[in-house]
């Protein structure tokens, strides 16, 4: 524990030198949709990340992010599959912690980034109003105004893949208007592993008076692409990476098939007497075709956790098409600020969410045992297993409290929540059905010195899983009760800096593909920290994570969890070389263990990317290679459904791109 605050005091005194020039790391217009205060004052761990750091990246989908966040990495993210992310060790849950103006959304699908204004990483439960998910954290994404914009983008890169992006809006009037047109054919660093994607946004605002504002905002999108089939350890050994090799590789293999609209309005209006109200409401409607020949496990050696000791593993004919999704959700929020000796800010806030998730019968057929070589197989796409049908609500009170005297200041929040969870086969089989209603409270007290906020924060979260459908488990569907965690924080931000130290107790879940249950508890402490600054003619962004989870529970107590690595770094330099500048872009993550028992681990990595650039006038052209160096690496090793997978890291990439504002 003192390593950690040693750490926190050393990067703070490092950002804090005079030689170093400020730069805002917490966006000081950080949307308060989400947390209806502003992210730069408050209490709470959040990093945003703009649209022009994301398109300077060539961040395209969500777990790009973890380029640039050391809090954030990945989670059974296979290229060509839906994203998942850890924050802080833990899994973000896709179904409920993803937010998009402050309306919950399912990201149990593609979410392009092109189309957004910034991306919000709000840490833990510094999420406070989001108490009844996952207590990793949550994801807000802010898509782009309507306003004045003009500039086409093409890239190119040396497989033949190609990208074409228009952002484009006008203003005319009290109206105003923003679209952005996207077209890319992938040509992966996988083999198998290539498709095609599409997204057409709009963004429409009208100003009612001088003090209303109506605006609106759609989005489709569309993506085809054959996913990465994960690797797995032969037995107890760790095989080499080989990216090469994607194991879905049979004939009979399509592509995973995403399909994606939203659309939202928002009025806002300043009320007498220094009240502002907001009303939000919006729809998600997604449809997937999830389609793989997916390797699981040695049923010739009695091994559902690894492949077989020679790298032989069972394929299944998996095909589970036309899963259809939909999302309402609506938002009212009231703000007020009170003058006085003591003033008081004040958001008081109702959101109601509404999803429903429908699948026909889909296929999970044994056709065979694969091999290394890419053994042929037949297909077996009959539909006999049932799939599970949910529907969930959401009414949550949400309310925040800052009371502030001189330099000091008292933050007090609360959510109330009611929830219903619904469940049942498709088949009329196997009903679940749970009713819940609970109070969770956050406070926190900060302290003011110089252009520093010092916060020490204690929050509650709840949470509860669902018993996946795979008909392997005992009783799948079924939602478990609701779980409380406790979370303890201190930290401060400024400008061009922000560290926090935290700890976590959180309740353990147990997933060995039959039993789906709660087991003990997790153990987490960490310490992060992240800051830009400029040095003569050099700009440079530094992101780090110290972490430790361990699990409190039978037959592992004491053993660290899996897939967290304790060390995470992520560094950005770029220099100006009038009249070119050149970039620096480095990914440390430390070693990490596979298995729960601690047995099996994979070994730290590191990746470079450099690029070079120069601007003309209106035109910005740049020459990138990403993993310069041809680093071979196991990226990951999540666990699920009971079995430890591998994800190789992708090869080396050269690209060109060509920017043209007009």
């Amino acid at each position: 524990m003192m390593y950690l605050f040693l750490l926190f005091f050393i990067s703070h005194t490092l950002y804090s030198q005079d030689q170093l020039e400020a730069i805002d790391v917490q966006n000081s217009h950080v949307s308060e949709d989400f947390t209806g205060i502003d992210a730069l004052k408050a209490p709470v761990s959040i990093q945003s990340f703009e649209s022009r750091k994301i398109q300077e990246n060539r961040l395209k989908t969500i777990k790009d992010i973890s380029i640039l966040d050391a809090s954030v990495t990945d989670n059974y993210s296979g290229s060509g599959y839906w994203d998942s992310l850890n924050i802080r060790g833990f899994n973000v849950d896709n179904r409920r912690n993803y937010f998009r103006n402050g309306l919950r959304i399912n990201a149990q699908t593609v979410i392009p980034l092109e189309n957004m204004e910034s991306v919000e990483i709000i840490k833990g439960l510094g999420a406070f109003q989001t108490s009844g998910t996952s207590s990793a954290g949550s994801v807000n994404l802010k898509t782009k105004i309507a306003g004045e914009k003009r500039s086409l983008r093409v890239e190119a890169t040396e497989r033949g893949g190609y990208l074409a992006h228009l952002d484009f809006g006008q203003k005319a009037s009290k109206l105003k208007y923003r679209f952005n047109l996207l077209n890319e054919e992938i040509r992966s660093a996988f083999n198998n592993n290539d498709g095609t994607r599409n997204v057409l946004a709009g963004a429409f605002s009208y100003e009612l008076s001088s003090t209303s504002m109506l605006e609106f905002e759609l989005e489709w999108s569309e993506r085809s692409q054959t996913s990465l089939a994960a690797q797995g350890f032969w037995g107890n050994s760790l095989p080499s990476p080989n990216r090469q090799l994607n194991l879905n590789n049979q004939s009979w293999a399509k592509p995973v098939e995403f399909e994606s609209l939203f659309y939202s309005a928002r009025y806002s209006k300043e009320l007498p007497k220094d009240w502002f109200l907001t009303v939000t409401a919006g729809r998600q409607r997604s449809a997937t075709d999830d389609r793989m020949s997916y390797p699981f496990g040695c049923s010739r050696e009695s091994s559902w956790t690894s492949f077989c000791q020679n790298g032989d593993f069972d394929v299944y004919d998996y095909r589970s098409e036309n899963e259809r999704r939909t999302m309402d959700s609506a938002k009212v929020s009231l703000t007020k600020r009170i003058e006085g000796a003591v003033s008081q800010e004040l958001s008081l806030n109702v959101r109601y969410s509404q999803m429903k998730e429908k699948a026909g019968f889909q296929s999970y057929n044994f056709v065979g045992e694969g091999n290394q070589a890419e053994r042929r197989l037949p297909s077996d796409p009959r539909k006999t297993d049932p799939t599970r049908n949910l529907r969930e609500s959401d009414l949550e009170f949400f309310v925040v409290d800052q009371l502030k005297y001189k330099n000091w200041g008292l933050w007090l929040g609360g959510n109330f929540q009611v929830s219903s969870r619904k469940s049942i086969l498709n088949d009329g089989t196997e009903k679940s059905t749970v009713y819940e209603n609970f109070i969770t409270p956050w406070i926190s007290l900060t302290r003011k010195i110089d252009d520093s906020i010092y916060y020490l924060s204690y929050s509650q979260g709840k949470e509860s899983w669902v018993t996946p459908s795979k008909p392997t488990y005992q009783q799948p569907g079924k939602v478990l009760p609701q779980e409380t965690t406790h979370q303890y924080e201190l930290g401060i931000k400024n400008k061009n800096f922000s560290s926090a130290v935290f700890y976590m107790k959180r309740p353990r879940l147990f997933d060995d593909s039959q039993s789906f249950k709660r087991d003990g508890f997790y153990q987490q402490y960490g310490v992060e920290g992240a800051g830009h600054f400029n040095y003569y003619n050099s700009h440079h962004s530094l992101s780090v994570m110290y972490l430790q989870v361990k699990q409190l529970a039978s037959g592992v107590n004491g053993n660290y969890s899996p897939n967290i690595p304790d060390l995470t770094l992520r560094y950005l330099m770029s220099l100006d070389l009038h009249p070119f500048s050149v970039g620096v872009r480095g990914q440390y993550e430390a070693a990490r263990f596979a298995s729960y028992d601690n047995q099996n681990s994979i070994p730290d990595w590191i990746k470079w990317d450099i690029f070079i650039e120069k601007k003309w006038k209106d035109v910005k052209g740049k020459l990138y290679v990403d993993n310069v160096f041809q680093k071979n690496y196991w990226r990951e090793s999540p666990i699920q459904y009971g079995h430890h997978y591998l994800y190789q890291g992708a090869g080396r990439r050269v690209g060109i791109l060509t920017e043209w504002t007009f």
